[in-house]
């Protein structure tokens, strides 16, 4: 929301015709009130419009294809050893999921915020380590858990924080770039997830153990580049 522009202003500028019918849509769908939102500003969730029709076209492992503004590339990757990440967790319901859910406030992103708010106290970390978002199976019926971490040289345990182990085997990794974060971790993710899920795992006979994972150097605004890994299972 662009905080140089009156609300009034905004409101008519997008169609509505008056500040009160601004204020109540927002409310209604986020939670918050625009004047909320422009003082303490929070990430909301982006609604991706499904596509029937994206243009894919399925490649061999390690040769990239560019489709629909992204650069995507799968390899097939074997993990020697586990690897150890160290974070936060969340269970939210699945139609709330970042990318393909209802509008709202993106709770993944609280996650997120709160873990590098208290990055510097967490013990063990590896320099320079990488990020892991890691969606898998709620406790109950139509939720989803999410871990959000940072790369650890173990598993210990610390208070207030969850861990997650990398576990040793092959992994199909599809890396992926965009044009800047924000779309990285919207339109760029959901984009290459499907062409995972969708294209590239069942025309190899291929499906997944449940869990999906995202993989980033970090959340800098200058992260262009991410990955999906997924374990894979064979169908036959």
């Amino acid at each position: 929301m662009d905080k140089n522009n009156r609300i009034l202003d905004i409101a008519l500028d997008l169609g509505f015709s008056s500040h009160e019918m601004l204020t109540r849509a927002f409310k209604n769908t986020y939670g918050i009130l625009p004047e909320e939102y422009r003082a303490n500003p929070v990430r909301l969730n982006n609604f991706c419009k499904p596509q029937l029709l994206l243009n894919y076209t399925l490649v061999d492992v390690n040769v990239p294809l560019i489709t629909d503004g992204i650069v995507i590339e799968v390899s097939r990757h074997f993990l020697s050893s586990p690897q150890h990440f160290i974070g936060l967790t969340v269970e939210e319901p699945i139609d709330q999921m970042p990318g393909s859910g209802k509008p709202g406030i993106d709770g993944l992103s609280k996650v997120w915020d709160a873990l590098h708010e208290g990055k510097a106290s967490i013990r063990g970390l590896k320099k320079d380590g990488d990020e892991l978002g890691v969606a898998y199976g709620g406790t109950k019926p139509g939720y989803y858990r999410y871990f959000g971490g940072v790369e650890a040289i173990s598993s210990e345990a610390q208070e207030g924080y969850t861990t997650w182990v990398l576990s040793e085997g092959e992994y199909i990794v599809c890396a992926f770039e965009a044009e800047d974060f924000e779309h990285l971790v919207t339109d760029a993710l959901y984009k290459a997830q499907r062409y995972v899920f969708e294209m590239w795992l069942p025309n190899h006979k291929l499906s997944c153990k449940p869990f999906s994972i995202e993989r980033y150097a970090g959340h800098s605004t200058d992260t262009t580049r991410m990955e999906v890994w997924v374990m894979p299972v064979p169908t036959d």
